[in-house]
């Protein structure tokens, strides 16, 4: 509800505003958006492991999890083009109410069958959170690749933009989107053969 109300306020800047007050609209309204989408996604992708102790099932269900990712990237790098044309205010009502949709059943029927609440440590403080993560090479590495690689990730802002300004269409990002989105897809759906033949890390 709260993360898709807040994408569309995102997408909502009052054109009265001016150029300053634009920035920090746009500024406020994504650090709530990122923050509330990471209060959803966050306890989505830890129930992976509670769901099952097989780390074969497990690599199954974050192969499974990543295809339908994919299909909906998919959908909306085909539909959003479409919609913006009409409106971007109109393109993201729909997004959101599509994508509040496919999170009902998550909240309605997923079931935690791997989850002892006597074995539950209890809460952690930021600052134990930030010194086990210093000390942890394996999980401090793979977040500095994932920094560095969400820093330089221009591709979506910029496609859209060359679209729209050098070929006077935002309809020319579907092709130019969907010939990036290949390797992924192929790659999460070999991924369960992958892992049999190599370890996890």
């Amino acid at each position: 509800g709260k993360r898709y109300k807040v994408y569309k306020i995102l997408f909502a800047i009052p054109s009265g505003l001016s150029e300053t007050g634009k920035l920090w609209w746009f500024g406020v309204a994504y650090v709530l958006w990122d923050t509330v989408y990471t209060l959803t996604d966050v306890p989505a992708y830890s129930m992976l492991n509670t769901m099952t102790d097989s780390l074969e099932e497990r690599n199954l269900l974050l192969s499974v999890n990543r295809v339908f990712s994919g299909a909906g990237y998919l959908l909306c790098v085909v539909v959003m083009p479409l919609l913006i044309g009409r409106s971007y205010s109109f393109a993201v009502i729909v997004l959101s109410l599509l994508s509040a949709a496919t999170m009902v059943p998550l909240v309605l029927f997923c079931k935690e069958r791997n989850y002892d609440p006597a074995q539950d440590e209890g809460d952690f403080s930021f600052r134990q959170m930030f010194e086990y993560l210093g000390k942890n090479k394996y999980l401090l590495t793979y977040y500095g690749g994932y920094m560095a690689t969400d820093a330089l990730k221009t591709s979506a802002a910029t496609t859209l933009f060359v679209s729209f300004f050098l070929f006077g269409s935002e309809l020319y990002s579907i092709v130019l989107n969907l010939l990036g989105m290949v390797p992924g897809v192929i790659a999460a759906m070999l991924m369960p053969t992958i892992l049999k033949k190599l370890d996890k890390f």
